[in-house]
């Protein structure tokens, strides 16, 4: 609420400069005057400079090579293109006000109000020295203030949502979607990655699954450590794939939408789909698809990997709600034992997927990842309960200690807001 308050605040600040008034916005479209009409449009405008501004500034707080001011310019004059169409819509219509209020000056005053917002020196940028700020009334010290702290929200280039204040810093984190909401170019991308990380020695994604099959396996299941421990797995392998392409973060698959696994229409041998069921013919083997033997690709051993689809029944959303949300917080050892062991849920997707899937090679399978992040989701779920649910942990290692493969003590894993390396994930 507060974020939205300050950006109001800022936008009816800086509409007010140039003359023009939001006022209250109508229910319906079609009674916005021209007039409010051509205010939101100049609102629109602002929060886009703004953003583009945000993001110079982020390359900035990354020690990039940014060059002032010249990598505003792109900034600049998508605001002064957008600022001229508005001004073109409305010139010719019975809207005084905005014709008053899209003016040169107005632009001018507009443009310095926020790059003074951003920590720029006006005396970089030509068409902007010697305004009397003073006397157009945007260097009053609380008019600033309230600008550099409009909080702003942008996607970067490598697709984190970030936000802060226009003047950084800013806050970035890494979105992990339900897989059916990646469009068929994410999907390709992501697919790409997994047969480069897997079938590649020096990715680091074998050294991953190897140490899950010989030593995690044995000491983090059936323990406590058994939820941090594999969020930490998430993290290793999402921040390997991202060394191929820093857009990609690993989806989550939401089975309580499929009555069965084999119902799951992600399965299949087109590129963008995880590969099927593998051949009973042939030892289980997933022979075709990106993840086929016959695409080249194979386990950590050189051999295939297995699916033997089963018939057991996925947890439900209702059970999810019903049996493990409630749990107190008092009872962590309760909630982990039952997602993990519970009816669907972990234990039971493994080994109705089948094959590689229910072995200790478990994590050879591409698709180990996907149900990984539906556990670890339900997870964050229950945490976001309270703040005791958030901190609940106990287990085999204790919160200081380190755990095995993936080098993190529980504690650094409890909070998906605050990840080793600085990283901030989120679930949407």
């Amino acid at each position: 609420m507060r974020r939205v308050q300050i950006r109001v605040r800022v936008v009816t600040l800086v509409l007010s400069f140039i003359g023009l008034s939001l006022s209250t916005p109508p229910t319906s479209m079609a009674a916005l005057t021209d007039a409010q009409r051509c205010a939101m449009g100049v609102e629109k405008e602002i929060t886009n400079l703004q953003k583009c501004l945000g993001k110079v500034n982020l390359n900035i707080a990354k020690g990039r090579n940014v060059t002032l001011p010249a990598d505003d310019e792109t900034c600049l004059a998508k605001f002064e293109r957008g600022w001229e169409r508005n001004r073109a819509r409305y010139q010719a219509t019975p809207a005084p006000a905005c014709q008053a209020g899209i003016t040169t000056d107005a632009k001018r005053r507009v443009l310095a109000v926020n790059l003074l917002a951003a920590g720029r020196d006006l005396s970089l940028y030509p068409p902007l020295q010697g305004m009397d700020l003073l006397g157009s009334g945007l260097a009053l010290e609380s008019d600033l203030q309230a600008c550099r702290a409009t909080e702003i929200s942008f996607t970067d280039d490598c697709d984190r949502v970030c936000s802060g204040p226009i003047a950084g810093p800013f806050e970035c984190a890494r979105i992990r979607k339900e897989v059916s909401a990646l469009s068929t170019n994410e999907l390709l991308r992501l697919n790409s990655a997994l047969v480069t990380a897997y079938t590649d020695p020096s990715s680091g994604m074998q050294a991953l699954t190897t140490g899950y099959q010989t030593i995690a396996s044995y000491q983090i299941m059936s323990t406590g450590s058994f939820l941090p421990w594999h969020r930490g797995y998430l993290l290793a392998a999402e921040n390997i794939l991202r060394q191929q392409d820093c857009r990609i973060t690993i989806p989550y698959w939401d089975w309580t939408d499929s009555a069965q696994v084999a119902d799951w229409h992600h399965w299949g041998n087109a590129p963008q789909q995880f590969s099927g069921n593998g051949n009973s013919a042939n030892s289980d083997c997933v022979e075709d698809g990106p993840f086929g033997e016959n695409n080249g690709f194979v386990d950590s051993r050189g051999r295939c990997i297995r699916r033997d689809f089963g018939s057991n029944p996925l947890a439900s959303r209702q059970q999810i709600e019903n049996d493990l949300l409630p749990i107190p917080a008092s009872n962590y050892a309760s909630f982990r034992n039952r997602l993990q062991h519970g009816p669907g849920l972990h234990d039971s997707m493994h080994c109705t997927i089948g094959g590689t899937m229910c072995s200790s090679r478990a994590a050879d399978d591409p698709i180990f990842l996907l149900t990984h992040t539906t556990i670890d989701r339900i997870w964050d779920q229950w945490q976001k309960q309270s703040p005791a649910h958030q901190n609940a942990y106990e287990g085999r290692y204790g919160r200081n200690d380190g755990m095995p493969v993936v080098d993190w003590n529980p504690d650094q894993l409890l909070d998906l807001e605050d990840q080793p390396g600085g990283v901030i994930v989120r679930y949407e």
